[in-house]
């Protein structure tokens, strides 16, 4: 059985089609049929099979092609499978009929070395279907499954790994062509798991070589057909600087070697010299070849000999990085103000040195290793600072680059006490906002506070604890937002930040207060407020629920609800709920309390 042999098989349907079409019998004479050449009908021209199914064997699909067949309202097409003539049938995939003249389903891995069968059957608009029972399966016979080295058919190294997948058969015979003498027999595993041998294809003269690995499957004394899989030898060794491109920074420039298959190497300025170089063994990185110290582009050629036991030759261009394409830049927020004296650089330039100051004066600093991300310390005064950097290879200096900082000596601290993070703070009222600001020297107090509720900074009330009438921005829905406050000592200062949620409808509970201890049986009043910020819509109603119970309460801004406490036979805790509706929106309010049994 060949890799992809193509079998037509041929399928009985009966379809039950609409009662105009189906031949009828019955007790009472009656006048012949006429012939509608029903395609179905098994005693009709084509014997009931107006499909035509056939069966492709792929490498790890079999796929299944069949008549698409106008004119009888064919709606889909069942595939069903099983692994046995007899065995029950499973459905594996529906296919839609359309107009096109073919109709194809792909059964995808399928277990190799094994007998396929498969029915169709065919369903009209009307759910009439044809019968199984009329239909004699087809079957197809699936090869065993040989994946040699990464499976894409070529092959780098003489050296490889064969995969075999087999469900049937104790055994398999692997060998070569061409070489007779190097069959193997190993045990094959029928649950499907891949065996794997190491094989070696031994020596070719050139690239572009074909040769064959054969697998037969044998089961006691009986043998399969030969699975065959073509290598193409494709020994094609790459190599190129570590950090890629062709700019160089060092005169014995990091080389990424693809050592598959090299079974030595050698690196010359040119082709002609390679056969004065010793041979090395492979290895994935190299620093060993010197380059001359000029700007010019330079060549460096490297002859890799494969383990197939022919050589093959490759070059690169390279040329000195002179950085003019070098950058600097200081890692800050957007107004470069820095509280820490350690702060982050980027650097981008194909250097080996670099080196950091606060003046051109680089006379008595050193050069450090070159990294992407440079650490860099600024001296102990605060103010703004000019950060000086350049960067050097084993070819070039770079141009000098310059960045600057604010450097604050963040002595000044700020807080803002009310309202705490997240909030609720109604829109279109004014809150009143309260903090702290401090500074630990004497001669260096805090002389501003101002606050940002969104629409810039605005002056304060006091210093050390300062307070500010808010007027609370107004929004359709409720919105997060970010409140600042900043305080100066001298010409330091820090801000604080703080998010808080404007809300448009606000409701609470007033009592009884969370943690409250109420007894069963106790006529309790529970009390609140509610209000919409905005003046939007109004407030509609309040509803209350405790313990599964609910009512309206009485009023909309301030609100009551009278409520008998519920009996329990222990120590409960009960979660009153307020929810307040104006419109479409909604706001929720909590309190827990706890219940006591009646004395």
């Amino acid at each position: 059985m060949s890799l992809r042999r193509t079998i037509i098989i041929a399928i009985l349907l009966a379809l039950m089609i609409p009662t105009a079409l189906v031949l009828l019998s019955g007790c009472e004479s009656k006048p012949a049929a006429p012939d509608f050449n029903n395609p179905f009908d098994p005693d009709g021209s084509n014997g009931g099979d107006p499909f035509e199914l056939v069966a492709t064997l792929g490498d790890t699909t079999i796929t299944l092609i069949w008549n698409n067949i106008d004119g009888y309202d064919l709606a889909t097409y069942e595939v069903m499978h099983s692994n046995n003539y007899f065995g029950d049938f499973f459905s594996i995939g529906t296919v839609e009929a359309s107009d096109l003249p073919i109709a194809t389903f792909t059964y995808l891995d399928p277990d190799p070395t094994a007998y396929h069968y498969f029915l169709i059957q065919a369903y009209d608009t009307h759910g009439n279907f044809t019968q199984t029972s009329h239909i004699v399966p087809t079957s197809i016979t699936t090869l065993a499954r040989v994946v040699v080295g990464n499976g894409s058919g070529q092959v780098e190294s003489r050296y490889i790994n064969i995969r075999i997948n087999v469900t049937s058969g104790d055994s398999l015979r692997i060998s070569q062509s061409g070489h007779p003498d190097t069959e193997v027999v190993i045990a094959a595993d029928d649950t499907g798991a891949p065996v794997t041998l190491p094989w070696d294809l031994g020596a070719v003269d050139n690239n572009d070589t074909t040769l064959t690995i054969n697998v037969v499957v044998q089961n006691n004394t009986n043998l399969g057909d030969t699975n065959s899989v073509e290598l193409d030898v494709n020994f094609t060794p790459t190599f190129g600087l570590s950090q890629g491109g062709a700019s160089v920074a060092q005169i014995f420039p990091p080389l990424s070697i693809g050592t598959e298959g090299v079974a030595s190497m050698r690196f010359a300025d040119t082709e002609e010299n390679l056969d004065t170089q010793p041979w090395m063994d492979a290895a994935p990185e190299y620093s060993g070849f010197e380059l001359a110290n000029t700007v010019n582009t330079q060549a460096i050629n490297a002859e890799f000999l494969g383990d197939f036991g022919f050589s093959i030759f490759r070059q690169l261009n390279v040329q000195a990085d002179l950085m003019t394409d070098a950058t600097f830049s200081l890692i800050l927020p957007s107004d470069h103000i820095s509280d820490v004296s350690t702060i982050k650089g980027i650097c981008n330039a194909n250097a080996t040195q670099m080196r950091f100051n606060e003046s051109l004066d680089f006379t008595s600093t050193p050069w450090a290793a070159y990294e992407d991300t440079a650490t860099i310390v600024l001296s102990s005064e605060p103010g703004e600072k000019t950060v000086y950097a350049q960067f050097r290879n084993e070819f070039a200096d770079s141009p000098i680059f310059t960045d600057y900082v604010v450097h604050l000596l963040q002595s000044v601290e700020v807080a803002i006490s009310a309202p705490s993070a997240s909030d609720l703070v109604p829109g279109g009222h004014i809150f009143n906002v309260l903090g702290t600001a401090t500074s630990p020297s004497a001669t260096n107090p805090v002389t501003l506070v101002k606050f940002d509720g969104g629409d810039g900074f605005i002056d304060v009330e006091g210093t050390e604890n300062w307070s500010v009438s808010w007027d609370v921005p107004r929004f359709d829905i409720d919105t997060n937002l970010t409140i600042r406050a900043r305080a100066w000592a001298g010409d330091d200062s820090v801000t604080a930040t703080m998010d808080v949620i404007v809300t448009q409808l606000v409701v609470g509970i007033s009592s009884p207060a969370a943690g409250d201890t109420l007894t069963s049986g106790a006529d309790v009043e529970i009390s609140g407020y509610a209000f919409a910020a905005t003046g939007g819509a109004a407030v509609d109603s309040v509803v209350v629920e405790i313990d599964g119970e609910s009512g309206l309460a009485v009023g909309t801004g301030p609100w009551a609800f009278d409520w008998v406490v519920a009996s329990v036979p222990e120590e409960t805790e009960m979660t009153i709920t307020a929810t307040v509706y104006a419109g479409s929106t909604q706001h929720t309010a909590h309190s827990t309390v706890l219940v006591i049994p009646e004395i």
